[in-house]
């Protein structure tokens, strides 16, 4: 059904802060790991994955080298980001499994540590050459470790499978993204999904209670390609995701059926709760044509990107893949904007919430000069931006009507940035 929303807007509360990311700037010496090792980064090295540890950056990677097309992991450690070693001149830490195993080919790895020791999380397949297509037996497979170099497999098989004949992921998985959800007691993994009819790739989310064992959500995928001509409107795809207070945040690679290989993106979402993701408005952030270009570098970019925060600079800084190696870009975090997450009593009341009819908002009273030229934009779950306001009278009235499902709403100044979910049904 269609109904009609009434939102009273009057003037928000702010008392929390989030961080924004959406002004990303290159390092001006990218790239700042290239190939060295003859043999094991011989054709290409890609797909890095980050941990920030005790002021030291730690980075995994897979290589593609000799004999041919031979995949390894490979490990290398920083402490400013642009200077590199490579853990035993770049030899491989995890190598793939020998003839007849299901991953003699590895490949997008994802490293997550914890108070057992490190997991790596990695796709595999019984089909050992680059570009080829997958097998019926590819997967999400892990592997421990007591320190990131030596690494032991966990059983024989992958943990995550493709879908069924039909599902949004048939063709296959790859390239996931894990954290520990600490209050629900659960791992979370966001994946890349293939489309066999469309080839259209988006991201699905699976949970789990140990890390081994695995269930995808019922509801996937949590983001989903754009419009026709969008700059995501055929993959949206490799996600790197970290958590900082109540907010996940996502960077994930992007892929237009207009404009081709000549142009990769890279996109920005964030979710309240890992499930229901809104992309950010001045999506994409970042692109093989932002500048400073040099076709040298920025070729194949920027793809697979990971990323972290550092609290001491206030700083974000993603390391992404090129044709030319692995680069660097930073965005400085955007402290200034504040978030009401908590309604407490005079704060915000939302109510029905989920409804089936008038849906009314009621923001305390405050200055008006917190609420000065404020915008209420409404955006859907593949956020995109359904209504959209600017607010002059912080007592005015807005009607529209949309039709059933979950919303987003956002009311943002220069001052701050309101952001809940609306479920209608």
């Amino acid at each position: 059904m269609k109904t009609k929303f009434l939102i009273l807007l009057f003037v928000i509360v702010c008392l929390n802060f989030i961080s924004a990311q959406t002004q990303w700037t290159k390092y001006a010496n990218n790239p700042v790991i290239k190939k060295q090792n003859f043999i094991t980064e011989f054709y290409a090295i890609g797909q890095p994955t980050l941990l920030f540890e005790n002021d030291t950056l730690k980075m995994w990677y897979v290589a593609a080298g000799l004999p041919y097309i031979t995949s390894r992991l490979l490990y290398a450690w920083s402490l400013n980001g642009i200077n590199w070693t490579k853990y035993n001149s770049g030899a491989a830490v995890m190598n793939p499994g020998t003839p007849g195993s299901w991953d003699v080919w590895i490949d997008t790895p994802e490293i997550f540590h914890d108070a057992s020791g490190y997991k790596l999380y990695y796709y595999g397949d019984t089909v050992a050459a680059e570009g080829a297509m997958p097998s019926s037996l590819a997967g999400i497979g892990v592997a421990t470790s007591p320190d990131g170099k030596i690494w032991t497999k966990y059983g024989n098989s992958p943990v995550l499978t493709h879908g069924n004949p039909g599902e949004w992921d048939q063709h296959w998985i790859e390239s996931p993204a894990v954290l520990y959800d600490s209050i629900d007691g659960k791992y979370l993994m966001w994946f890349s999904g293939v489309d066999t009819s469309s080839w259209r790739i988006q991201i699905g989310l699976a949970t789990s209670p140990d890390g081994f064992i695995w269930t995808k959500y019922a509801g996937n995928p949590v983001l989903s390609v754009g419009m026709s001509g969008s700059h995501d409107d055929m993959w949206v795809s490799v996600p790197g995701v970290i958590k900082k207070g109540n907010e996940y945040e996502m960077l994930y690679s992007t892929f237009s059926s207009v404009t081709g290989w000549n142009t990769i993106y890279i996109g920005y979402a964030t979710s309240p709760d890992g499930i229901n993701w809104i992309k950010h408005p001045n999506n994409p952030l970042l692109s093989t044509q932002t500048l400073p270009y040099d076709s040298a570098v920025d070729k194949g970019g920027p793809w697979a990107p990971d990323f972290v925060f550092d609290t001491d600079s206030n700083q974000y800084y993603m390391w992404y893949e090129t044709s030319a190696g692995f680069c660097l870009a930073s965005s400085v975090s955007n402290t200034g904007i504040a978030v009401q997450n908590d309604f407490l009593e005079g704060g915000i009341s939302i109510y029905p919430n989920p409804t089936n009819g008038d849906l009314g908002i009621t923001i305390t009273p405050g200055t008006r000069e917190e609420f000065s030229n404020a915008e209420l934009k409404i955006y859907d779950v593949l956020g995109q931006e359904v209504y959209k306001l600017e607010i002059k009278n912080p007592q005015s009235q807005i009607y529209f009507d949309l039709p059933d499902g979950i919303y987003f709403f956002k009311i943002i100044s220069k001052n701050f940035l309101f952001t809940q979910k609306i479920i209608q049904q």
